[in-house]
């Protein structure tokens, strides 16, 4: 009896053994692949399209279903500029994302607000835009600053 309960307790030794072995392959081969060193972004390529959107609370903590702001801003690693569009939905509106993201990128497009942006990450990418833009900009066209106008002065969001 002892006998076989030793030869079972090995059995599971080696089995276990065999088992760290196996893991320990799979994580010096992760680590290797983590260790990698990651492909740098060339200086001269653009962010992909980065969508935000700003809305309006009710007094009960719940966001208002009508108004708010869609920003839709791409980044420009080698200028180190950010360029955004910007379309606001009326307070006498339901606010729907789809839209305003078609609107500000057709305004990205057409008449796009330029400010500088050497943040690396994309957080806090509409509070550097409110802190960069101002109404006397002389790159921004007279549309924008009516737009921007509008937000500051009837919407209150900055």
């Amino acid at each position: 009896m002892k006998n076989e309960a030793l030869q079972a307790i090995n059995q599971s030794l080696e089995s276990l053994a065999s088992m760290v072995k196996y893991l320990d392959a799979r994580m010096n081969a992760l680590e290797d692949r983590v260790a990698k060193p990651v492909a740098k972004v060339r200086n001269d390529e653009k962010s992909p399209l980065i969508v935000r959107h700003s809305r309006y609370f009710d007094g009960f903590g719940g966001v208002e279903a009508r108004g708010g702001v869609t920003y839709v801003f791409e980044l420009n690693y080698k200028n180190r500029t950010a360029k955004v569009g910007i379309a606001v939905c009326s307070l006498k509106e339901n606010f729907n994302k789809a839209t305003g993201r078609k609107l500000a990128e057709d305004r990205l497009k057409t008449d796009p607000i330029v400010f500088g942006y050497s943040a690396p990450s994309y957080v806090g990418l509409v509070d550097a835009f409110w802190d960069a833009v101002t109404l006397d900009s002389a790159s921004m066209s007279k549309d924008n600053r009516r737009i921007i106008k509008n937000i500051k002065t009837n919407y209150l969001i900055y």
